[in-house]
């Protein structure tokens, strides 16, 4: 029996959709998991609101000679990737920082703009504990 795919129960037409290729029909945009807004500055994209107002106040404190050698996304390598002997690839896991700059005492501070802590954020504050780097929550 032939049947047309637009007979089908919704859940299963998506499914069909979904197999043959052909493209969904348009919905409204999924709303962000955590109630973040993209924003920019310049050129420059962050994942909310927050994170592009505390980028723009470590800008002026940069200004200000309050801070130096401000970085975005700077990369902590908490768990070096490796092959098993079986041929694995095993992942390495990375801390992305939001910033990181040196205050004007010289100390070496990251920080990271927080609305919600995810279990994998608390996990990976807790190895860089471990390496002996604290984060600053903003």
């Amino acid at each position: 029996m032939i049947m047309n795919i637009n007979d089908l129960p919704p859940k299963y037409r998506k499914q069909a959709e979904e197999k043959i290729g052909r493209t969904r029909a348009k919905t409204t945009p999924k709303k962000p998991k955590y109630n973040n807004a993209k924003e920019s500055c310049g050129n420059i994209k962050f994942d909310s609101k927050k994170e592009r107002e505390r980028f723009e106040e470590l800008m002026f404190m940069r200004e200000q000679g309050l801070i130096s050698n401000l970085k975005l996304q700077h990369n902590f390598t908490l768990r070096e990737g490796y092959t098993t002997p079986e041929g694995e690839r095993i992942r390495g896991t990375v801390y992305k920082a939001d910033f990181t700059y040196y205050d004007d005492r010289g100390n070496f501070i990251i920080e990271d703009v927080k609305g919600v802590p995810t279990d994998v954020y608390k996990l990976k504050k807790k190895m860089m504990m471990d390496k002996g780097y604290m984060i600053k929550e903003v």
